[in-house]
């Protein structure tokens, strides 16, 4: 009789300790957030230069935010620049540690020869 009482703790210990393996991967991630002029810049808002003039040189803050789990390195690519007309990021290339910002400046160089008419072109932010 003492065994049979025995060996049902044993069997009771035994099932109140069953393991239950378990495990969860944080993956990694990259998150940007982009601010034009100090506010939040929605991906393919466009970015208004307003009336500008031949010869003109003017300037936009443009800071992404690394709200990812990884480095970051953003680049511009431009398409459709109009002949002549020159637009630099300054920190184009730059690598953002996670949760840090990457503050920068837009210029837009308007040429001489820039006629009356409305321009445009378009910008990509490439996040690697």
């Amino acid at each position: 009789m003492l065994i049979a009482v025995l060996g049902t703790l044993v069997t009771a210990v035994a099932v109140n300790q069953i393991m239950f393996p378990q495990s969860a991967d944080v993956g990694i991630f990259s998150s940007t957030v982009c601010y034009l002029n100090d506010e939040v810049w929605i991906n393919e808002t466009l970015i208004a230069w307003g009336p500008v003039v031949p010869g003109g040189l003017y300037g936009k803050n443009f800071t992404v935010y690394n709200a990812g789990n990884i480095n970051a390195t953003y680049t511009m690519l431009l398409s459709g620049l109009p002949v002549d007309w020159t637009e630099v990021w300054n920190i184009n290339g730059t690598t953002a540690m996670p949760k840090t910002s990457a503050v920068g400046t837009l210029t837009l160089s308007v040429p001489v020869t820039a006629s009356n008419t409305t321009y445009s072109w378009n910008s990509v932010v490439q996040v690697t």
